[in-house]
């Protein structure tokens, strides 16, 4: 079961806007449909709140395996399809989150997690279960 959150915390509405990218990507495999667009739009939405709030990619990648362990659609896969779908949405959370960062550094801000290299974000695709 996942973490409780408190409806005025501002995870909470990151956990729903998890939730909705994740059933969005469930419901576009489930219907052999290519949902990458709307997915990554989403994605990009969801990093740029959770930067905004201070949120750290960690945290955020957190929220979304909560959200992915209550999400009723993920358990209407086979366990291998959720696993797979998971750590592509979660793989281009991180890319994308990280993305924001090159952008604020290429107009002159610099944010403290985008000097976290690429290569130590390996361990937050750890367990996805």
């Amino acid at each position: 079961m996942g973490r409780l959150i408190k409806e005025s915390d501002p995870r909470a509405r990151l956990r729903r806007g998890a939730e909705s990218v994740l059933r969005h990507a469930v419901e576009a495999r489930q219907l052999g449909t290519d949902g990458h667009q709307s997915v990554h739009r989403s994605l990009r939405s969801l990093c740029r709140v959770a930067r905004t709030q201070n949120i750290h990619a960690e945290q955020l990648v957190l929220i979304c395996k909560d959200a992915w362990r209550t999400l009723p659609q993920a358990r209407q896969l086979p366990p291998e399809t959720g696993r797979e779908l998971l750590t592509g949405v979660i793989a281009r959370c991180i890319d994308e989150f990280y993305q924001t960062d090159r952008a604020a550094l290429d107009h002159g801000q610099r944010s403290e997690s985008a000097a976290v290299p690429a290569s130590s974000l390996s361990f937050m695709l750890g367990p996805l279960s």
